[in-house]
């Protein structure tokens, strides 16, 4: 049975066969009449239904040659993209952030408590079916929350009047007492929990404006002025551990950018809080109206949640004559679960009972040598490809090859089962969890009095098509190869893999399409940067991009939340001898 795709693809081929049948028919009949004076058929059909038979038949024939041999050339550019960017072919893991409440008790004798990445959460969905989450980035927790927040006055806090007429006021709730720490500092992520394009505007006024923002102690009516620049944005692509793909930290920032509404409070404790702290920050940025928003759309404590676990898949019986195996979740009988990729693949020694881990093919060359086993295990490599043959069933389903680096390798040598482990998502049923469903810790290291959901989870198909990716493999070569020889991107490159990395509807692809439509010009100035490292003053040569927008318009809706993005993702692909920065500016 073949999929809609499939047979949408395979009828293009056969009608185009067809008429390309008809149209050279008429044209040799034209050239040569005395030869094939009844080949015409581009007008009319045969009168003889043998004829019609014949000619439908070459055209079935050629289609299905034709058709097998698109899907062959797409498997091999799948295949050949999964190893440089597997995200591009799987699904998209469904992602949230929760809100969690921590146990007071766990501040015992500190202000922060640390969440490690990839802890484990579960929740229900609207049919029962339970769902698994794990962190994706290591995440500090306090001890106190935010109260409100709300749109006030800034002359009211100043003894002299500002250009910044408005600001944000933020209320913190100590649920126990602050301890001094001198030289020391907090860094207090702050998620912004609104409507998509609500976040958008709080994000790009926070980070409008370079003016110093103030710290109110318990009733001390004498503020602290602290520098702008202690307020930044909170990314962390080292948490993401794919250093091999350049481009993996933008796909991420396309699909799951709601990890990206986070801002970093970073502020000194040379002084103790008992109950509650304000801190002010001023804009200069126009807002729309926010009476909708109430005054919780600031919170601390939260945490990006993916729907992605780690669990056995189906066991694998090796037999003679195969080399390659379907790997399936084990226990998927409802088919609610997909499988994401393949970690790792272990296997026994049937006389002694020991595991061995086998070596994949693709990091064969980066692990370390296993000790020798006497079944020549330590010689079994494997590999995965991902493939679309359009079965409705299996589409995009995973297939396990077995392979020797040792030629002369009889199978009386290799294993008789294999046990591989891999890791899955939920899919379509995480995205029914409700905003403010509880979610259940799985940890025993920390400890969490309860945790919700802030928004339904997202979650979408592989961003590819199935049909067509050869332009696709260029440019991800050509972009990644760019990128590790410090080339600046091209704009209209820049666009169309912002593309390829997504789903239609997506609203980053709009922002960015947007902001690049607005800007005038890109100019290029050659700078240098003075960077401390190692207790020494380095001074660095790089390129400082300037986007340029008409000064008579606002700047585009998203423009700091893009640039906080490129410079955060510039200076973690670039080494130490070379940077690359961005600004905007208004002519």
């Amino acid at each position: 049975m073949y999929s809609k795709t499939s047979n949408q693809e395979f009828l293009r081929h056969y009608i185009n066969i067809i008429d390309e049948l008809r149209e050279n028919g008429k044209v040799f009949s034209k050239q040569n009449p005395d030869l094939a004076p009844y080949l015409d058929l581009s007008y009319r059909k045969s009168n003889d239904p043998e004829t019609e038979r014949l000619i439908e038949s070459f055209a079935y024939m050629f289609a299905q040659i034709e058709h097998k041999s698109v899907l062959a050339l797409n498997d091999y550019a799948i295949n050949f993209i999964e190893k440089l960017f597997p995200e591009l072919i799987s699904p998209v893991s469904a992602l949230t952030v929760l809100k969690l409440t921590p146990e007071l008790n766990a501040f015992k004798n500190t202000n922060q408590v640390l969440l490690p990445k990839n802890t484990k959460f579960s929740a229900f969905n609207q049919e029962k079916f339970e769902c698994q989450f794990s962190s994706t980035q290591e995440m500090p927790l306090f001890p106190f929350r935010i109260e409100s927040t709300s749109v006030v006055n800034f002359n009211q806090y100043q003894k002299f009047s500002s250009p910044h007429t408005k600001a944000f006021s933020i209320d913190f709730q100590l649920k126990k007492p602050l301890l001094e720490e001198k030289n020391k500092s907090i860094s207090i992520p702050i998620y912004i929990d609104s409507d998509f394009y609500s976040s958008i505007f709080i994000y790009d006024a926070l980070f409008s404006s370079k003016q110093n923002f103030l710290l109110y102690i318990d009733d001390n009516p004498t503020p602290i002025s602290l520098a702008r620049n202690l307020i930044s944005p909170y990314i962390k692509f080292e948490s993401q551990d794919k250093k091999n793909n350049m481009l993996y930290p933008f796909f991420d920032y396309l699909n799951y950018f709601q990890k990206y509404l986070f801002l970093n409070l970073n502020i000194k404790l040379n002084f103790s809080a008992n109950s509650k702290m304000k801190v002010v920050i001023p804009f200069s940025y126009e807002l729309p109206s926010l009476t909708k928003l109430g005054n919780q759309f600031l919170n601390v404590n939260c945490v990006p949640v993916a729907n992605f676990f780690e669990t056995k898949l189906e066991p694998i019986k090796c037999q003679k004559d195969k080399d390659e195996y379907q790997v399936r979740p084990m226990g998927n009988f409802d088919n609610q679960t997909e499988l994401l990729s393949v970690q790792t693949i272990i296997t026994y020694d049937a006389k002694t009972g020991d595991s061995f881990t086998l070596k994949n093919f693709h990091n064969d060359k980066n692990e370390n040598s296993q000790i020798s086993n006497p079944l020549g295990f330590e010689n079994i490599l494997w590999s995965v490809r991902r493939s679309f043959d359009n079965s409705t069933q299996d589409n995009g389903s995973l297939f396990i090859r077995i392979m020797s680096d040792i030629k002369d390798l009889n199978f009386g040598r290799w294993p008789d089962y294999l046990f591989p482990e891999g890791i899955c998502t939920n899919g379509i049923m995480a995205t029914s969890i409700k905003p403010y469903t509880e979610f259940k810790c799985r940890s025993r290291e920390i400890k969490i009095k309860n945790s919700v959901s802030l928004f339904w989870p997202k979650y979408s198909r592989r961003p590819l098509k199935h049909f067509g990716n050869i332009e696709v493999l260029k440019l991800l070569y050509k972009l990644d190869q760019e990128l590790m020889s410090k080339n600046m991107l091209n704009v209209f490159e820049f666009e169309k893999i912002a593309e390829y990395m997504t789903s239609l509807g997506n609203p980053i692809r709009s922002l960015i399409k947007q902001f690049l439509a607005k800007s005038v010009n890109i100019v290029q100035e050659e700078s240098v940067s003075q960077q401390l490292w190692k207790k020494q003053v380095y001074y660095i040569p790089g390129i400082t991009y300037k986007i340029i927008f008409n000064k008579k318009d606002n700047l585009p809706q998203g423009t700091y939340f893009i640039l906080n993005f490129m410079n955060s993702y510039f200076e973690y692909i670039r080494d130490f001898n070379f940077f690359i920065h961005f600004e905007v500016e208004q002519v």
